[in-house]
């Protein structure tokens, strides 16, 4: 029998330079078939997943939200095949570091399924928060209640509670307190107890309506003792004065954003219509040829200033033979001046 030990270990969350894995592990429960008029409605839906032989080929989406908001883009579980049991046992790795998780951050899972050719369904999801009521991180395996039909967001909790079924959320209380070293830990019996659990988990899984994610957390071990993950912003705590009357006065300009009348009119006046004559035998110099050759090489997404334009402009028939050149005088053209067009 191991004595309880009386230190608390843990490390702050924003030391951690790791990012966030979440094991995905089964899915259990029955998906309940679409009633006979949705059929007629679609009849497509008896080639998707639901009608098949065994097991649909099922995958998951993660993604951490922070006040329903996502925080990354999301991460799907690579392609397995299924015979009889839906278990996917992968560790997901998110693109989010432990130091960057907000206190309210919660995990968004979504699982979905074909619906025929480019269509998905969704079967259900659900959410979890990352970091307990106090502040900790969440660890070890969970057993979340899917909501079915919907993607998962705040409004489908994984730990809600089933009505008539309050013992699976008794015992994973008392699991966790046996995991954080509350309760002592005795071999034999410690696996009597858990595979009873187990068994329970399971009549009770098989007697509810709504199918259940196992997913796992991870565990940090210093030098082989495990530490619990406190959240910690760095310099969070310190403390700023607020001014209620700022010192610095804004004055609005009402000229932001309108037009340059000086450079309207420089800009008329260097692609003036009566120069088209004489830009026909307009020869650039060996500086500027080089420049040109530079703004024809340059690749199509880079702007162009409104001195390259000029350039452009002054030398378009210059230009005309290289066929490289089009879309960058394209970009010299003022569309709103018909007299440029024709």
């Amino acid at each position: 029998m191991n004595e309880i030990d009386d230190k608390f270990y843990y490390v702050y969350s924003s030391s951690l330079d790791h990012k966030v894995e979440i094991k995905i592990g089964t899915l259990e429960g029955k998906r309940a078939k679409p009633e006979y008029d949705k059929l007629l409605s679609d009849p497509m839906l008896k080639f998707s997943g639901l009608y098949q032989e065994g097991c649909s080929d099922l995958y998951v989406t993660c993604q951490i939200l922070s006040d329903g908001q996502p925080l990354a883009l999301p991460v799907t579980t690579s392609y397995k095949s299924f015979s009889n049991r839906w278990n996917w046992n992968e560790w997901v790795t998110l693109p989010v570091y432990f130091s960057d998780l907000p206190r309210n951050a919660t995990l968004a899972m979504t699982i979905y399924d074909c619906a025929g050719p480019g269509k998905l369904m969704v079967v259900g999801g659900t959410t979890i928060s990352l970091f307990g009521k106090h502040g900790m991180l969440r660890q070890g395996m969970f057993d979340l209640r899917v909501w079915p039909g919907v993607e998962g967001s705040e409004k489908t909790p994984g730990k809600a509670p089933d009505r008539g079924k309050e013992q699976m959320q008794r015992l994973a209380k008392l699991a966790k307190k046996h995991r954080n070293g509350h309760i002592p830990k005795v071999d034999w019996l410690d696996r009597l107890t858990f595979r009873e659990i187990e068994m329970i988990n399971e009549k009770e899984k098989r007697s509810s309506d709504y199918m259940y994610l196992m997913v796992e957390f991870p565990t940090v071990q210093i030098a082989g003792i495990n530490h619990a993950v406190v959240y910690y912003e760095q310099d969070g705590d310190e403390m700023y004065q607020f001014r209620a009357q700022a010192d610095i006065v804004t004055v609005p300009d009402y000229e932001i954003l309108q037009e340059n009348l000086v450079e309207s009119k420089q800009h008329r006046l260097a692609r003036s219509l009566r120069s088209g004559v004489s830009g026909r035998d307009a020869k650039p110099t060996a500086a500027e040829r080089d420049q040109l050759a530079a703004l024809v090489a340059a690749p199509p997404a880079r702007p162009l200033t409104a001195t390259d334009q000029d350039l452009l402009w002054k030398f378009r028939f210059y230009l005309s033979s290289h066929r490289r050149a089009l879309t960058k005088f394209l970009e010299c053209v003022n569309w709103n001046r018909p007299g440029m067009l024709k």
